[in-house]
């Protein structure tokens, strides 16, 4: 197994520490510890600072469990928690990466949906998310991949990069496909529910998929470090258990309490996210429709990221390179597979950020970089 080199990360690890503007980020607006004990029942403030140092139960607490199943009217026995959304992926592809096994997997995308499993020997077989189209998922597409080899179907919505959702008709489609298939539907919805316009239901709502989510991204806790799958498939469910005893035994328990605190108050935390998002899409908004010469825009529908494609070129790292030099990060579209587009981030909340956009103007408009 050799994993390729995490080109995001190095990316973003470049340059973080010496841009004034970070717009490469997925997160949302920071939450300190004092906030989130503000939050708290004194009851729970108690357990908090009492808490004994010690392992939690390998699926999760069942607190933390119960709290989470609230979020889609699921039995808490179907919920497994881990190390962030990361360990939830790894699990998952380890326990359906059989000897000549194939996933389907979409394009652009987080790339250790490609990587991880290529690591593990699994065939990755890619659908395409089209700028063309809006970055719409096309379930027929998506089953023409899938042959009798085919262990994992996944999807992401909303979508990241871009903030595209998949259509619920769509989900609903591969959901009964794969389940006259015998093949787990994965559905990655990190940034459910931050939408930006029409809300859009959870797909553990109405599907019978397995829907990995985390505190890192709509919960806009990623220090917590705790992800969570809701699974309804309890033979998966007990191999993905057994998996994250082998990986890591457990997560820690101050995430958990802090996670069950965060869930409990979700939409707290949630409207945080979506006042600043709110604010800062259309600062984003604006900037593209004064720079339609320079770049294409697809207004994202959710999460907390928008993926404009450049014009006239087939890769964005110079301009990428050019506006860090100029003190504004953002990601290059080649660590999702797209490299003609890069990711912008809109979730933090910050004064400056109308400002950091105008530097991107400039950069754009200088075309030095090109």
């Amino acid at each position: 197994m050799k994993l390729v080199p995490f080109v995001l990360e190095e990316w973003l690890a470049k340059y973080r520490d010496s841009v004034a503007h970070h717009l490469g980020m997925s997160t949302g607006p920071k939450w300190t510890l004092a906030e989130l004990r503000g939050l708290m029942t004194d009851a729970e403030r108690e357990a908090f600072d009492g808490a004994a140092l010690t392992y939690c139960p390998t699926k999760g607490s069942d607190s933390l469990r119960a709290a989470l199943a609230s979020m889609y009217g699921a039995d808490p026995e179907e919920i497994l928690v881990f190390n962030g959304g990361a360990e939830a992926l790894l699990a998952l592809f380890f326990v359906r990466g059989d000897p000549g096994a194939n996933v389907v997997v979409p394009t652009p995308s987080f790339s250790p949906f490609v990587e991880v499993p290529t690591a593990l020997g699994v065939e990755t077989r890619r659908y395409a998310l089209r700028f063309e189209s809006g970055f719409a998922l096309d379930a027929d597409e998506v089953m023409r991949l899938v042959d009798d080899r085919t262990k994992l179907i996944l999807l992401n919505t909303p979508h990241n990069p871009s903030g595209a959702l998949a259509g619920e008709e769509a989900v609903g489609a591969l959901d009964a496909f794969a389940q006259r298939r015998g093949i787990p539907l994965v559905v990655d919805e990190v940034y459910h529910p931050i939408y930006h316009g029409t809300h859009a239901r959870s797909v553990g709502e109405y599907s019978r998929a397995s829907v990995l989510g985390d505190f890192s991204k709509s919960f806009s806790l990623p220090g917590l470090r705790i992800g969570f799958m809701l699974e309804r498939d309890a033979k998966l469910r007990e191999e993905l258990a057994n998996a994250h005893s082998y990986f890591t035994t457990s997560t820690n328990i101050l995430g958990e309490l802090l996670a069950e605190v965060a869930t409990r108050h979700r939409e707290t935390i949630w409207n945080r996210a979506r006042s600043v998002t709110a604010e800062n899409l259309a600062l984003l908004d604006e900037w593209a429709a004064r720079h339609e010469q320079q770049l294409e825009w697809l207004r994202p529908s959710g999460s907390l990221t928008a993926f404009p494609r450049l014009r006239g070129v087939t890769d964005a790292r110079p301009f990428c390179v050019a506006a860090a030099e100029r003190g504004v990060l953002v990601a290059v579209g080649a660590a999702f597979g797209a490299p003609a587009h890069f990711r912008i981030g809109f979730g933090l909340a910050m004064p400056r950020y109308g400002e950091a956009l105008d530097i991107l103007g400039e950069v754009l408009e200088s075309q030095s970089w090109r």
